[in-house]
């Protein structure tokens, strides 16, 4: 997928799951760096050890399907701002399409020198999850998109997208193990 058309829809993206439902003013994330040079993504642990979750987000019922959307949206948000994406990669099934368009636009950024302003989504409300086929379960979830600042590359001009859109967004996450992971999401515009 070419970076042009992932990175208007990731800042909306982005945008959309910024906070949670319950509350209205999520703690805001850490203000991205202002230094010239952008700082390599880091890798986090070994390619076999997956970032830790917490304990609110770990099992499989579907209370913690909710809170392991939630986590899942802030790992967006915090993948963008630091180009480190182990973390937001460890959710997803690789079956996930829409979840690898997202890290390889994010790692296509810094790769190039880039860097990402701002968060993606703010998470305006997440339904209750239903139960589907063979253990999946299914959650609507309400987001807006956040005013982002792009730059592509080093050197290049920044780009900025404008927040305020809202989407809704389907998530069927599958067990894996004794974990969820993101198995599917799609995205419809709202307006």
């Amino acid at each position: 997928m070419r970076l042009g058309r992932v990175l208007p829809w990731l800042a909306v993206l982005a945008a959309s799951l910024a906070g949670c439902g319950g509350n209205p003013e999520p703690a805001p994330l850490p203000s991205p760096s202002t230094s010239a040079a952008s700082p390599s993504p880091s890798e986090s642990g070994s390619p076999s050890e997956e970032p830790s979750l917490p304990a609110e987000a770990q099992g499989t019922t579907k209370k913690s399907a909710r809170a392991f959307v939630r986590l899942y949206v802030r790992r967006v948000n915090e993948a963008g701002q630091t180009g480190d994406v182990a973390a937001l990669e460890a959710m997803a099934d690789p079956k996930c399409g829409n979840c690898s368009a997202v890290v390889a636009a994010i790692r296509e950024v810094y790769a190039e020198g880039g860097s990402i302003e701002g968060a993606t989504w703010r998470l305006l409300s997440i339904s209750r999850a239903k139960a589907g086929p063979g253990g999946k379960v299914a959650l609507v979830v309400r987001t807006r998109a956040i005013t982002q600042v792009v730059t592509p590359s080093a050197g290049a001009k920044p780009k900025k997208y404008q927040g305020g859109a809202e989407d809704l967004r389907l998530f069927t996450l599958t067990r894996a193990g004794r974990q969820w992971k993101i198995l599917t999401y799609y995205t419809e515009k709202l307006g």
